[in-house]
């Protein structure tokens, strides 16, 4: 009715582009009321496919309840970047993220379709706040057109910034860290081995 009453008003090339940017902004208000994360795991809850002794799952299970896995989707722009930036915000200003050992949050783009120039933005400014935090940003499964702009905007700049090609990759290199910053004696006797193995 409102595109109605501005063809009739002003005219009919007029009220066609009053249309258009009507429209475009309704989808943008909904847009943005989508979800950025599809869903999101701590690393006890979502360990990688390699085979661990019985020790080192035991440790990945109590130690790796504050590395957080975040599966993003769709196209992510400012709207719906800006709210998982405050969803960022409120993860570090928990208390228990100060005292994990080796703190990471694995980002998995792999349902990701596309980014604007806005939401790079976004990313450098969690980049910032998580190197606050001393938090290590984890970026996987990038798609070429995101990972071209998050390169052009040197998003990886930072020494603490991981790219990995899949999820599977991220999680088994923060498992190794966290394991390597805990077992540092060296070789295990054969005891030690096949109590691991059998529990």
């Amino acid at each position: 009715w409102l595109i109605f009453a501005a063809i009739v008003v002003f005219g009919f090339i007029p009220g066609v582009v009053f249309g258009i940017v009507m429209t475009s902004v309704l989808f943008l208000i909904q847009y943005a009321k989508t979800d950025a994360v599809e869903s999101s795991f701590t690393l006890d809850q979502l360990q990688s496919s390699v085979e661990r002794s019985v020790t080192e799952r035991s440790f990945i299970q109590e130690h790796g309840q504050d590395i957080r896995i975040f599966n993003l989707r769709g196209f992510l722009f400012f709207g719906s970047s800006s709210a998982f930036f405050e969803r960022i915000k409120a993860i570090c200003s928990d208390a228990r993220t100060h005292d994990t050992k080796t703190p990471y949050f694995i980002f998995n783009f792999r349902r990701v379709t596309g980014i604007d120039s806005t939401a790079v933005q976004v990313f450098l400014k969690i980049n910032n706040l998580l190197a606050t935090k001393g938090i290590h940003p984890v970026f996987c499964g990038l798609e070429e057109r995101v990972l071209s702009s998050f390169t052009l905007a040197k998003v990886f700049e930072t020494d603490a910034t991981l790219t990995f090609s899949g999820l599977d990759r991220a999680t088994k290199y923060v498992e190794d860290r966290l394991l390597a910053e805990e077992f540092k004696e060296g070789p295990k006797d054969i005891v030690a081995v096949l109590e691991d193995i059998l529990g």
